[in-house]
């Protein structure tokens, strides 16, 4: 073989992995998408509009402190290609630091949020969404680090089997009359399922 044909193969090889991943993420997302719709429906049903205005602003607080916990160290590792492990293990404890603090700061305003949305239940509510911070910190350098592998059809396996776990146990607290909270455990499963996974497939230490 030339030194000609070695980047030709190479990049036929690159090109054939990227369409296969992307076949696979699209694939699992549309057939997770019907079944949620189906689990949605039935969920809406049992719970009231209340319950799902709490989780809504819950969950607006959490996505405006998520934009100052996360500072891009995903894709600084799908930028930067010749980190060593030393430099992940790094910024793999950077993205733990900034997930806990995100955490924290939730705690810490839970209950002004509260008094501001004039929702006293909003208070429990964030305490515990506050875990999911934690959560998606230990899954960013796992995930950075399988997305720069071109491995999409785990990623795409992650994100459905977490989204139809957890949907399956918001639909089962919803039934057994468990309120918003059911849509609150959801949340935070979701996280702590394909954080688990992710850890589990491209987990890296601390340093």
């Amino acid at each position: 073989m030339s030194a000609v044909d070695s980047p030709s193969r190479d990049q036929d090889t690159l090109d054939q992995s990227l369409v296969r991943g992307v076949a696979w993420t699209g694939g699992v997302k549309w057939a997770v998408q019907m079944l949620l719709w189906g689990v949605t429906i039935v969920v809406a049903r049992l719970l009231t509009p209340e319950d799902y205005g709490i989780l809504g602003m819950a969950m607006l607080f959490v996505g405006l402190v998520s934009l100052l916990s996360e500072f891009g160290l995903g894709e600084a590792i799908l930028a930067f290609r010749e980190l060593s492990s030393r430099q992940i293990a790094q910024l793999n404890s950077t993205a733990l630091i900034l997930g806990a603090a995100g955490a924290g700061l939730t705690v810490l305003l839970a209950g002004s949020v509260a008094l501001f949305f004039e929702s006293p239940r909003l208070h429990n509510v964030l305490l515990v969404l506050s875990a999911t911070f934690v959560f998606s910190a230990l899954g960013v350098v796992p995930g950075a680090l399988l997305k720069r592998q071109l491995r999409y059809k785990a990623l795409a396996l992650i994100e459905g089997g977490s989204q139809l776990l957890t949907s399956g146990l918001t639909l089962l607290l919803a039934w057994l009359g468990s309120g918003y909270w059911a849509l609150v455990v959801g949340q935070v499963m979701q996280f702590a399922v394909a954080s688990l996974l992710l850890v589990i497939l491209a987990g890296r230490g601390f340093r």
